[in-house]
Order: C-alpha cells, then sequence, then structure tokens
C-alpha cells in the first residue's frame, strides 16, 4: 500500500488544506464500487487527510479479495485534487480438502468452497463436508458484511450433523442433528460508515489522529501515533455477535450405550413409547464478544486472543439449558527468541427449570489430550458412565503454560518448540447419578484436588493439513493405579495430533 502525490498536488499540500473532489478506482474487473468505497475513511469533498487515506488502504488490502491498494494524487486545480486509488485484485474463491488426526477422534477427511466475494457483491459464500468414523457434518453459509450501517453483518447458516459417538472411548449415540441460524456481528472498530459512527472511542482515535496529518509531524510525535496505534487496534479487533439457532435433534443410543445416556434419553425430549429415542426441538439464543490483539494468527509473539460466548435454549424448548464458555489466550515476547503463551478456558453449562434433568449428553465437555492436560489419553479425563466409559461434565477448567522458540531458524515462519505446564480436568455438578460396576455411587463434582497437571515437551509446526502438534508429557499428580478403574486416570505421555480445530 503506497500514496504517490504528483508534483503539483504536492505543492499545493504545501501551501494548506486540499480538498479531494473524486476518488476513482482502476484495475477492478470483479468487485463492486460500492464494495470498495464503504471501506475508504477519506471521503470524496472533505479535506485531504493522509492519515485517513492510509488507513483506507490498509482497509482495502485487508479485504481477501485484494491483494494490494495504492493512492496517486491527481491535481485538478489550486486546492483541489482527484485520488486515483489501483487495486490489485487476488482469487475470491477457493476450494479444497485435507484431513486430520488425534487419538479420540481418529482421523478425520474435509472438503470446503468458499467465495469471499460473491456475485461481485463483497460477500462471503462458504460451504463445507466433513466426515470420519465417529461423526460427519455438512454446513452452508452466507455473509452479508454490511448487512446494516455501521459495519454490522448477518450470516445465515445451515447445518446438518450425524454423530455416532462423542470420542473413540465413548458409548456408542446415534444422533442426528440439523439447525438454521440467523446471527448479527456488531464490530467494535473503524470502519466505512461505521468509522464515523463507532462511537465515542472510534471517533477519539479519528479525531485524534486526525490532528497529525502528515508523516513529518507524526515522527515528531511517536509516543502519542504508538498510543493511538494502540487504541485503534483495540477498537478494530472487537467484535459482537447476537444470533438465534434453530435445531432439531434425534437421539437414539445404540446397543452398548452407557445407563447415563440411556437415562436422559428416557427423560427427556419428545420421547417414544418405549423411551429409546428421544427427539428435541428448540430455540437458542447465542451472544459471543471476540477481541484479538495478537500480531500474527500462527505463532503470535505478542497480544490476547479473547473469546467470551453464551448459549441460553429458550423457554418452551424441549430442552431447557445454558452454556458458557471463556477461552483466552495471552502472547508476550521473553528476549530475542523466546514467547511465554498462556491459555485458560472455563466451560460451564446446567439444566434449568424442571423438565430438563441435565446438560445434553452431546455439549458435554471432555479433558485431557493436547489443548487441556498433556500427557494424560486424549478427552479421557473425569467422569465416567457405568460402563467405564469417558462420559464428559458439564464444567471445564484447564490451563496451559508453554514457553516456545522457533527452531531450527529457517522454519521461524513454520515451528515452534518448548516447555509445557498444563494443569485441568472436568466434572459434573448435575444431578446426573454414577456408578461404578458394582453399583457403587461416584462423585464426579468439582473438587481442586482433582486438578491434574503435568509437565513435558511440546513441538508444533505448520503443514497444509493444519497444526501439527507433537508432545511428551509427564503427570505430576496422576491417580493411575486407583483401586477403583472408574476413577483411574489414563496416562498418555507421547500425543500427536493434526489439524483438528477443538
Amino acid at each position: 500500500m503506497t500514496i504517490l502525490p504528483a508534483a503539483g498536488a504536492l505543492a499545493q499540500v504545501a501551501e494548506g488544506r486540499v480538498y479531494v473532489r473524486r476518488i476513482e478506482f482502476e484495475g477492478v474487473t470483479g468487485i463492486d464500487d460500492r464494495v470498495l468505497r464503504r471501506e475508504m475513511l477519506q471521503l470524496e469533498g472533505a479535506y485531504l487527510n493522509t492519515v485517513s487515506l492510509d488507513e483506507s488502504l490498509r482497509r482495502l488490502e485487508g479485504l481477501p479479495y485484494v491483494a494490494s491498494a495504492s493512492a496517486a494524487l491527481r491535481p485538478v486545480e489550486n486546492g483541489v485534487v482527484d485520488i486515483v486509488v489501483t487495486i490489485e485484485e487476488s482469487p475470491a474463491r477457493r476450494y479444497g480438502g485435507g484431513g486430520g488426526y488425534s487419538e479420540s477422534l481418529r482421523t478425520s477427511l474435509h472438503a470446503y468452497y468458499i467465495d469471499e466475494n460473491f456475485l461481485g457483491a463483497g460477500r462471503r459464500l462458504a460451504f463445507s463436508l466433513e466426515g470420519s468414523e465417529l461423526r460427519s457434518s455438512a454446513e452452508l453459509s452466507y455473509t452479508d458484511p454490511y448487512a446494516r450501517r455501521g459495519g454490522v453483518s448477518r450470516t445465515i447458516a445451515l447445518e446438518s450433523r450425524r454423530i455416532e459417538r462423542l470420542t473413540t472411548d465413548a458409548s456408542p449415540l446415534d444422533a442426528d442433528l440439523a439447525g438454521v441460524t440467523l446471527e448479527y456481528g456488531y464490530p467494535m472498530a473503524l470502519s466505512g460508515d461505521a468509522g464515523r459512527s463507532a462511537g465515542p472511542l472510534g471517533r477519539l482515535v479519528r479525531d485524534a489522529r486526525a490532528r497529525l496529518p502528515t508523516a513529518e509531524v507524526r515522527d515528531r510525535s511517536p509516543v502519542l501515533d504508538e498510543i493511538l496505534e494502540s487504541l485503534q487496534t483495540t477498537a478494530c479487533c472487537q467484535s459482537i455477535r447476537f444470533g438465534l439457532d434453530l435445531r432439531r435433534a434425534e437421539l437414539a443410543p445404540s446397543a452398548g450405550a452407557g445407563p447415563q445416556l440411556l437415562e436422559w434419553v428416557a427423560a427427556n425430549g419428545d420421547r417414544d413409547d418405549a423411551g429409546r429415542t428421544t427427539q428435541i426441538a428448540e430455540a437458542d439464543l447465542r451472544v459471543g464478544w471476540r477481541r484479538d490483539t495478537r500480531d500474527r494468527p500462527i505463532f503470535a509473539e505478542r497480544g490476547i486472543e479473547q473469546t467470551l460466548s453464551f448459549g441460553f435454549a429458550l423457554p418452551g424448548s424441549d430442552a431447557e439449558y445454558y452454556v458458557a464458555d471463556y477461552d483466552v489466550t495471552a502472547y508476550r515476547p521473553l528476549g530475542a527468541r523466546w514467547t511465554a503463551r498462556l491459555r485458560g478456558r472455563l466451560g460451564f453449562g446446567a439444566a434449568y427449570g424442571g423438565d430438563t434433568t441435565s446438560l445434553p449428553p452431546y455439549l458435554n465437555w471432555f479433558a485431557g489430550g493436547p489443548l487441556t492436560v498433556r500427557g494424560y489419553r486424549e478427552n479421557g479425563l473425569g467422569p465416567r458412565d457405568g460402563n467405564g466409559r469417558p462420559y464428559g461434565g458439564n464444567l471445564l477448567l484447564s490451563a496451559q503454560l508453554e514457553l516456545l522458540t522457533p527452531w531450527p531458524e529457517r522454519w521461524r515462519d513454520r515451528a515452534r518448540v518448548g516447555f509445557f505446564l498444563d494443569a485441568g480436568n472436568v466434572f459434573s455438578t448435575e444431578d446426573v447419578a454414577f456408578t461404578d460396576d458394582a453399583g457403587r455411587r461416584l462423585d464426579y463434582g468439582f473438587d481442586a484436588s482433582a486438578l491434574r497437571t503435568s509437565v513435558g515437551l511440546a513441538a508444533e509446526v505448520a503443514i497444509p493439513l493444519g497444526i501439527l502438534r507433537v508432545s511428551y508429557g509427564i503427570p505430576l499428580d496422576a491417580d493411575d493405579d486407583h483401586p477403583n478403574p472408574f476413577l483411574r486416570d489414563d496416562v498418555e505421555r507421547f500425543q500427536i495430533s493434526i489439524g483438528v480445530d477443538y
């Protein structure tokens, strides 16, 4: 992105304020003009502001179908210029496939098609398919990033999923889920029309930057410019989402299913006469917040990524429950080569009212493995059903502290190795009856002494399928010799996963 003023325009700028008569776009073949204009903070008929123009070019290059953007000033008359923006387009359509692997989910394959600039209108159309021996899914979504003034986006999505097991070790579960989602996203950002109505913070940053009109002045005020940059980063990297999901699920536990799953099916939803199958229709209200100040999406070295989501099945749904999930990852450089990465996650869900006995089993959390507590069998910690298989729980606590460095140096953008300290577990705080094979009652409620910890070595490598994660963990407090196998921890020191999105 560059700004190239003509010699005459430079003379006009030196003499005083310059007005912009018109903004023109060149090199555009497949993008509607309005799609580009809504990214411009520099407006026609306004004073020339090189800061706003530079930010406009940054925003244009942030579009997935724009490879580069540059601007030139064309003198019209004394004190008036036109801005000519040259656009180099990049392919808007992407398609392909790949796969993944983890101990608990086994091998999976996926295919996708994405058009980031559907019909030239800057809208996103996406279709994906995924399948494995445990589950399969298909999803179609359509996003209009400027459905409302202020950069409010609207997404409509259709989804169909079939689940045969939640994990490799879990009891069999024959579940079919289908749903439609309507979601609106509200950016807390400086963006096109949103930049002019982004609230007090957006106006503060924009007005303050406007007082630094030239690079020369900004160079004389590096501290102030750094503060403004950090404020703008905070403003432009947050969003709030509101959505409504209409979902229908049919659960039919297969032979060998655990008693907890059978009891949930028999007590919830629209059950058949034998109580072996249940259908659940629900309307879910979804609220989410995301803030991302990382310096890069993969192998970040500084910044924080936070997501907070809340789901609430509206009263009258066949299953009435709520779910909250907070996930935060912070990055901080240590010296010239090392980066500290701290990740924490808290998830909780529960049924409400008197008709739903507990959180639906397919929404349970699991713990153990690459993204929770390494050194323990993936998804193997926490509650077990009456068959001794992982059942998951409604409360998840996990934390990971890692010290990472690029190695070898020539793979700096592709690989990290280092040390880790993990802690966490999953618990069941609802009224779910757990018993062992002898019929003795088991308590999987929250207990701080049940949090499991581990240390070890880890490596991450970016490959075409995603991120390859390899770790060797040493459990620090594993109860792997408990006399009751239902309370025994499964230790698994060496673990590997590829391209799995948890």
